[in-house]
């Protein structure tokens, strides 16, 4: 697998993603560090792909790339489209093909368990995954945040003031990348999903689900590139200071309200 770095100050004229290529800008680690403002756009991250997922400057909702569309996932309950110029400080996209992607049939209904099962499917869990979940869901629980206020609170802070969102028996699509281990603190080890409903008016990032039927496809991505912040605040930051533990903080259900 190949990752390319590069500080960029404008990363609309790079050109579009191949098959099995992803890009992606800044870090979770630059994000869990407090720099919640980014020069990247949505518009950016449509000239970079068609699927893909990440945040609003400020933490001011979630993002979701699908079809070649960027909804802002609200904590409203709400998804509406985003506007090009709308800022981001943190995304990943890819080109999702689905003629080429490998269907994989997931038995498990419960959320663990399911990533569980996928896992022992995927090609290979040292390559960077995008995932295409779709189907109907018995429940799905998804959280968003609102705008934060500058000075910025710790994400720990902002954690706390969450949205909660709990669908029953919503049909839709899950939009989720799962990255090796060893790209902790670049990305999200592990998984991560996005959810928007069928109707595209609802959805956010997912904590939690009980799947009714879905079907599954899965793309392998072997390139990813990586722009990084071209900013004194990016240089500033302290990379030697753990912050996993924010980030599965981030994650639990149970962290916040």
């Amino acid at each position: 697998m190949r990752i390319f770095l590069a500080a960029l100050l404008s990363i609309t004229a790079m050109t579009p993603l191949n098959a099995a290529e992803a890009f992606q800008y800044s870090t979770t680690d630059t994000l869990l560090a407090g720099l919640f403002d980014g020069d990247a756009t949505a518009g950016d991250a449509l000239d970079k792909g068609d699927f893909g997922l990440g945040i609003f400057n400020g933490l001011d909702d979630e993002l979701l790339v699908l079809d070649g569309a960027a909804y802002r996932l609200t904590a409203d309950r709400t998804a509406v489209r985003a506007d090009d110029d709308a800022g981001l400080p943190f995304y990943t996209v890819c080109t999702f093909d689905d003629a080429a992607a490998k269907p994989i049939d997931v038995e498990a209904t419960a959320y663990d368990t399911f990533k569980a099962e996928l896992d022992a499917k995927l090609d290979g869990l040292n390559y960077p995954h995008a995932i295409k979940i779709e189907g109907t869901f018995r429940r799905m629980i998804a959280r968003s945040t609102h705008k934060e206020q500058k000075s910025y609170a710790p994400i720990g802070e902002v954690m706390e003031r969450r949205v909660i969102m709990d669908f029953e028996d919503v049909s839709g699509v899950i939009v989720a990348f799962r990255m090796p281990s060893y790209l902790a603190g670049i990305n999200t080890a592990g998984y991560h999903f996005h959810f928007i409903s069928d109707d595209r008016t609802a959805g956010g990032h997912v904590m939690d689900f009980d799947i009714d039927a879905v079907t599954v496809k899965a793309m392998k991505l072997t390139n990813l590139d990586i722009a990084l912040p071209d900013s004194h605040a990016f240089e500033a930051v302290d990379f030697s200071i753990d912050r996993s533990q924010d980030l599965k903080n981030a994650h639990r259900l149970d962290h916040g309200h």
